[in-house]
């Protein structure tokens, strides 16, 4: 049962993406602003935070980094459906952030590992 949680994500994520304007997704800035915060502000804080304190063998903490700076997930456009919110948004962000991710947690590894 557990290997349809990604391929359901994806599924749905497609469906929400089908309904969406891609070029305005990209033009948007606030989508951007999303994506920066969630895949490079939050994994350099991570960083900065685990190079301070000693703690944990460095696989851990790179699965926790790796944790951190993964896109915006699937769920966020479910729930905005479900509770009647603007879930066009939502898909945008979850997409971008996740087209942005390819970029960005390669980097996030490799600061981990300096």
């Amino acid at each position: 049962m557990t290997g349809l949680n990604t391929p359901l994500a994806m599924i749905v994520t497609g469906v929400y993406l089908a309904q969406t304007d891609i070029p305005g997704m990209l033009k948007s800035r606030n989508n951007h602003f999303v994506s920066f915060v969630r895949l490079v502000l939050i994994p350099l804080i991570t960083i900065g935070v685990m190079k301070l304190l000693p703690f944990g063998t460095a696989d851990m903490k790179t699965a926790i980094l790796i944790a951190a700076a993964c896109p915006v997930g699937t769920n966020v456009a479910i729930f905005a459906q479900q509770f009647h919110q603007d879930y066009k948004k939502s898909v945008e962000q979850v997409c971008l952030s996740t087209l942005w991710c390819i970029l960005t947690m390669p980097l996030a590894v490799l600061l981990i590992s300096l």
